[in-house]
């Protein structure tokens, strides 16, 4: 259950912030989860336990698929910033 919180000081941050932070945690909570089953994967082989062959290859391929879009929308974001310098004038400041 979610529960939510009314605090005034938040009235003054702006939505994309707020979008900014959720979608953070997301990725993080679904990195810390690939990087746990990886581990559980490496340590208990989990694919005897399973009925699933290639538990193992699966892990990893969620680890470098994360890792891949993590890193992309850093570098999109990023190019983003550089962008809206360039356009208010403030790159050669």
């Amino acid at each position: 259950m979610i529960s939510l919180v009314l605090v005034p000081s938040l009235n003054r941050i702006d939505t994309k912030y707020l979008k900014l932070i959720n979608f953070f945690s997301l990725l993080s909570f679904e990195v810390i989860s690939t990087l746990v089953l990886f581990v559980f994967t490496m340590i208990f082989d989990f694919s005897m336990l399973t009925f699933i062959p290639y538990a193992t290859l699966l892990s990893e391929s969620l680890i470098v698929r994360y890792w891949m879009e993590f890193t992309a929308g850093a570098a999109h974001e990023v190019n983003i910033l550089r962008k809206s310098k360039v356009r208010h004038g403030s790159a050669t400041d």
